[in-house]
């Protein structure tokens, strides 16, 4: 569902599509009792190693921080947790 994944475009879809079709990530379905069904994209060793590359640019050193930071005060929460607080937070993204 477009809303679960909180305040994105929905090109994101595109995006995941064109990930998956090149071998750069790979889905994977899950069922938790807490948290209900839901998807998770994961980087191929392919995708891997791309990132490893493009992260060695220079001018992708701030994205690099910026996402561990983000990943450092998010990380940690369950993904219905995570989604409620990305829509209390942003609901001008919110997908109906």
């Amino acid at each position: 569902m477009p809303y679960y994944y909180g305040p994105f475009s929905r090109q994101l879809y595109v995006d995941l599509s064109w990930l998956e079709h090149n071998g750069l990530v790979e889905e994977r379905c899950f069922t938790r009792e807490d948290e209900g069904m839901y998807r998770e994209f994961g980087l191929t060793e392919q995708g891997v190693s791309a990132i490893e590359k493009l992260i060695r640019e220079d001018e992708m050193q701030d994205i690099y921080e910026i996402v561990k930071n983000i990943k450092k005060v998010y990380n940690h929460m369950p993904l219905a947790r995570l989604v409620r607080y990305t829509h209390d937070t942003w609901p001008e993204y919110v997908i109906s």
